[in-house]
């Protein structure tokens, strides 16, 4: 029997409306389902910035530089998927709709998971004499906050659709990975968990977070939350290097460290059908070439 070779290259990728959105060091690839059924699938060349601007692939900076460019390329991969899924409600919505949204959506990240937090911290820093205490405290309130609020999203019909997207564009990596031949049958059999998605990182970022502000002592509200806004790029630095270098180790000690991350994927996937692996497949292969 032929053993399978294993892929190297890195892939990242999003759950859309009605589909993923792959990308490779070269191109994304997008499918996406229109309202009739028909998977639509799209190509777009691309050059990641630390190809165009090697200083940004630098260690502990090229992990703030992805947050920074997989979110753009989200949020213009989600408005492409709603003009495809959604043609009808697409054409009705004005120009300001999007830059609305994403900046409604920022302000209640901020205030969810940076203000509520440090309010909390600046209310309760003269009850503790232990500050290690007080930031653990912190951040174990931001930590719950967070599965509170993707418990709350996961229970929307919309959402649980667009988390088996989700799960189907992690088991498409993870069998990419392997080697295997993208079908449906074989990507079937791989985990909806994967440690480098997002919701992992999110988690390592928090935790990362704990450690780095148990370096500052009392403040006020407005200066702790100075101080988290500027040490966000060196938090998500260290956080994105730590996960690399886990995801390195024997897979026993990797799933062990990361278990957290992966359990918590468990709100944020569901077990993909056939359709949606499909639509993963079929954005994985577009962001390679593969005809």
């Amino acid at each position: 029997m032929k053993q399978r070779k294993p892929n190297k290259e890195l892939l990242g990728g999003q759950a859309l409306l009605e589909g993923v959105m792959m990308k490779s060091s070269s191109a994304l690839g997008l499918a996406v389902y229109t309202p009739q059924g028909r998977l639509t699938v799209q190509r777009q060349e691309y050059i990641p910035w630390k190809q165009k601007y090697p200083a940004l692939g630098w260690i502990f900076v090229r992990g703030m530089v992805n947050l920074v460019e997989m979110l753009l390329l989200g949020v213009k991969s989600l408005d492409y998927a709603a003009k495809i899924a959604m043609p009808e409600e697409y054409g009705k919505q004005n120009k300001y709709e999007m830059p609305l949204s994403l900046g409604l959506s920022l302000l209640i990240s901020f205030g969810l998971f940076i203000f509520v937090p440090a309010f909390s911290f600046s209310r309760l820093q003269s009850s503790f004499s232990n500050l290690l205490l007080l930031n653990l405290l912190e951040g174990a309130l931001r930590i719950l906050i967070f599965v509170v609020f993707l418990f709350l999203v996961g229970l929307s019909k919309d959402m649980t659709r667009i988390f088996g997207f989700h799960g189907a564009e992690h088991m498409a990596v993870y069998a990419y990975e392997a080697g295997e031949k993208l079908t449906v049958a074989n990507v079937q059999k791989y985990s909806t968990l994967h440690p480098r998605c997002g919701t992992s990182f999110l988690l390592v970022v928090f935790v990362v977070s704990i450690v780095a502000l148990s370096l500052f002592g009392r403040t006020t509200l407005a200066s702790r939350l100075l101080i988290k806004l500027a040490l966000l790029p060196v938090i998500a630095g260290v956080s994105y290097e730590l996960i690399r270098l886990v995801c390195g180790l024997p897979r026993f000690f990797s799933r062990l460290i990361l278990g957290p991350g992966l359990l918590l994927q468990f709100l944020t996937t569901r077990r993909p059908d056939a359709k949606m692996i499909e639509a993963a497949i079929a954005a994985l292969e577009a962001a390679k070439g593969v005809a």
